[in-house]
C-alpha cells in the first residue's frame, strides 16, 4: 500500500468459523506488505474501526489473514460478511518485532488464546529465513483444545521448532498438557542462553510468564510483548492509547519489557 494512512478497500476471499464467535478471514493483499507484529485497522462505515493483528496463510505471499472474535458491532458485522464482500483497511501500522535484534538468536514464543496471530506471523517469517535464527520454541496455551488454532500449520512447524501446548480445561480426547502456560516453563524445558522471548496474549499471562522467565535468567531487554491496548486511531493523534510519552499504536504494539517498566502507568 503506497500510503498506509489512507483507507483502501480489500476483498474477502474466505471466511472460516474456527470456534464459537471466532472466524479466520482471508483477504486479497496484493498491496499490503507487513512486518510480523504490525496491525491493520478495519473500517466499516456505520459500524466503526478497530485494530487487528496480521498474518498470512502458510506459503502464501498474495493473501493475508485476520482472526476475528465477535465481541461488538464491528466485529459481528465482519463475521457476517461473505466471500467477495469488501471492508476498508488502513495499514500496516505500528512497529513489528525487532527482527534485526533477533538475528542469530534462539527465539522462544509464548501465545495465549487468539494471541497466536502475531506469533504465527513471526513463526512463518522465521520458517522462511531459518538461516538467520537459532533454535525456535513455541509455548501455546488455550482454554480448551478447540481454542488451539492452526493445528495443521503447527504440525508443519514442528519440523524446525519445538512446540509445547497446554489447555486449562481437561477434555476426554486431549492427551497433551493440562494447566496454565506457565506450567510448561522451566530451566529444563526453555531455551535461555542467547535467547529472546516474545509474548502475545492476555496481560495477566504476561505477568506470570515474565516472572518465570526472569527466574531462569531472562533479562528485561530480551523479552518482547505485544499490546493492542486502547488503540483507536492507529496513528498517534487521538491520545487514547497514550502511556506517558509512548503511544501503543505508533511506538508499539511491540515493546521490550525494559521499555514497559519505564512507562508511568501499569499496563500489565
Amino acid at each position: 500500500m503506497s500510503n498506509p494512512y489512507l483507507l483502501q478497500p480489500i476483498k474477502i476471499i474466505k471466511s472460516e468459523r474456527l470456534a464459537q464467535d471466532i472466524n479466520l478471514i482471508t483477504f486479497d493483499d496484493s498491496f499490503i506488505k507487513f512486518i510480523p507484529g504490525q496491525f491493520l485497522m478495519i473500517n466499516i462505515p456505520g459500524f466503526g474501526e478497530a485494530p487487528f493483528g496480521i498474518m498470512q496463510p502458510t506459503c502464501t505471499e498474495n493473501k493475508l489473514q485476520l482472526l476475528i472474535r465477535g465481541v461488538g458491532d464491528l466485529t459481528n458485522k465482519v463475521l457476517s460478511l461473505k466471500k467477495s464482500d469488501t471492508v476498508l483497511v488502513r495499514g500496516p501500522l505500528g512497529n513489528g518485532f525487532p527482527l534485526s535484534h533477533m538475528k542469530n538468536k534462539n527465539i522462544v514464543m509464548f501465545a495465549g488464546g487468539t494471541g497466536i496471530v502475531p506469533i504465527k506471523a513471526l513463526m512463518d517469517y522465521v520458517k522462511n529465513h531459518q538461516n538467520n535464527f537459532g533454535q525456535i520454541q513455541l509455548f501455546y496455551g488455550a482454554k480448551s483444545p478447540e481454542n488451539i488454532f492452526f493445528q495443521k500449520e503447527l504440525n508443519i512447524c514442528q519440523k524446525f521448532a519445538d512446540i509445547l501446548l497446554a489447555v486449562e480445561k481437561h477434555e476426554k480426547n486431549w492427551e497433551g498438557n493440562t494447566g496454565l502456560i506457565t506450567s510448561l516453563i522451566s530451566s529444563k524445558t526453555t531455551l535461555v542462553e542467547n535467547s529472546v522471548a516474545v509474548l502475545c496474549g492476555p496481560p495477566i499471562m504476561y505477568k506470570f510468564v515474565i516472572e518465570k522467565l526472569k527466574k531462569i535468567g531472562y533479562k528485561d531487554q530480551d523479552m518482547y510483548l505485544s499490546f493492542e491496548r486502547r488503540i483507536r486511531c492507529g496513528i498517534g493523534k487521538c491520545q487514547h492509547c497514550t502511556c506517558g510519552d509512548k503511544y501503543v499504536c505508533t511506538d508499539g504494539p511491540i515493546f521490550s519489557y525494559d521499555e514497559v517498566l519505564k512507562m508511568p502507568e501499569e499496563i500489565i
